[in-house]
């Protein structure tokens, strides 16, 4: 906030919180005046996930919120090695955006964990901004995430705040189902069953029982194996009443699809205020670690909670749709397929909801891919063609990568 019209005046700076409830409002990092020192923030917008390339394109927004800065490029590095490097040379202002883009090569199934550098002109040190990961493979993957939660389980806010920071970390290639057990009022139960939940909160990712536990503990290794399947939506047809979603799916490898089925399971995206008023959520979290969580009370009332994502028809969810996919693939060539469904009993009508598909293993249980297509229509097929790179200032880059596929990071409001 600028604080030019206010020179040579001696001002003073309230906050006002207009929260009904009377819950604590905790500010922290006031900052005022000319900004004596380096502060650079970093919002990293790069995918994790990537299929079939060997470059990745590492894209930050960096804001200045310190003293000016001139900045001589912008460095990723894998530990101490240099893996891709972009020029700059010129001055950040303070209060000034800018976006940049760090082209990195990727190897194929190996995960590079990376650190993003902002290198100061004047003294030729090194401004640590951001890090994260890459992982490549014969197809970009999307994670399905598996929730458990209950609104009578006062340490589910813990499951609520891990999942908000896996969405956080993977955005996109990420895929949340939220399931409420038993005696909750937004139970499925033709999904509970299929879990084989024994608590909650409890999670699992892509339904690997080896990642299952009460939050994100064992999900580090199970993040970064090899991609083999993928699964693309390619047309949606929706009424009120009813749905049919088109896919594509093919495999990296010559197949026999004994086992392999199209599975989907449909999530609400937005409740209606009526079922709203039925929800709560009990908390027992009692320490500052605990984000917002820490301050509201331990029963937390309707209007302050918001379930989303949250399952509510799953008859094919665990044994797939029978003959959804041929007995047998070769090597990349696609498929096609289709998913109907009815509007369930607890959604209003179609466009509130979502489908999330998958290709499905049936003798193991695991997900090798996933597709999420909302109903109320905000999805796309991907990018035919562009006219060109775009500047590193704009809030979206889309570039044409060595191997024909196109790259685009950024995100579009």
């Amino acid at each position: 906030v600028s604080l030019d019209e206010f020179a040579g005046k001696k001002i003073s700076v309230s906050f006002v919180t207009d929260s009904g409830d009377g819950y604590m409002i905790a500010i922290d990092d006031i900052m005022a005046g000319v900004p004596d020192d380096t502060l650079l923030v970093a919002e990293n917008e790069t995918p994790v996930y990537y299929g079939g390339v060997s470059e990745a394109v590492v894209r930050v927004k960096v804001t200045n919120f310190g003293k000016d800065i001139n900045i001589d490029s912008f460095v990723c590095r894998n530990g101490s090695d240099n893996v891709g490097e972009t020029s700059y040379r010129r001055k950040l202002l303070h209060g000034e955006s800018t976006f940049v883009d760090v082209i990195v090569p990727l190897e194929q199934n190996v995960r590079m964990q990376y650190t993003v550098y902002a290198v100061d002109s004047e003294t030729g040190k090194d401004v640590r901004l951001c890090t994260g990961d890459l992982f490549g493979s014969a197809y970009e993957r999307t994670v399905l995430l598996d929730k458990a939660t209950g609104m009578w389980c006062n340490n589910c806010p813990k499951g609520i705040l891990t999942a908000n920071e896996m969405k956080r970390r993977f955005g996109d290639n990420l895929v949340i189902v939220e399931t409420h057990a038993n005696p909750d009022r937004l139970e499925c139960q033709e999904y509970w069953p299929g879990l084989k939940f024994y608590a909650v909160p409890y999670m699992m990712i892509d339904r690997n029982r080896q990642s299952a536990g009460e939050l994100d503990n064992n999900f580090d290794r199970q993040l970064w194996t090899p991609v083999k399947a993928e699964i693309v939506p390619t047309s949606c047809d929706v009424t009120d009443y009813n749905a049919e979603v088109g896919f594509k799916v093919r495999f990296a490898d010559d197949t026999d699809n004994a086992s392999d089925r199209i599975g989907y399971v449909v999530t609400c995206i937005s409740f209606s205020d009526e079922v709203k008023q039925i929800f709560y959520q009990l908390n027992s979290l009692t320490t500052p670690k605990y984000d917002e969580y820490y301050f509201l009370p331990s029963k937390i009332p309707s209007r302050l909670v918001d379930f989303h994502d949250v399952t509510v028809e799953g008859s094919k969810a665990f044994i797939g749709i029978e003959n959804s996919l041929p007995d047998s693939f070769k090597a990349d060539e696609y498929a096609v397929s289709s998913v109907k469904v009815t509007c369930p009993d607890m959604l209003d009508r179609m466009q509130d909801g979502r489908l999330v598909a998958y290709v499905l293993d049936t003798e193991t249980g695991r997900v090798l891919n996933s597709a999420a297509v909302s109903f109320d229509g905000s999805w796309s097929t991907g990018v035919d063609e562009i006219g060109g790179d775009m500047p590193a200032t704009a809030p979206v880059s889309v570039r044409r990568m060595p191997d024909g596929t196109f790259a685009m990071t950024g995100k579009v409001d």
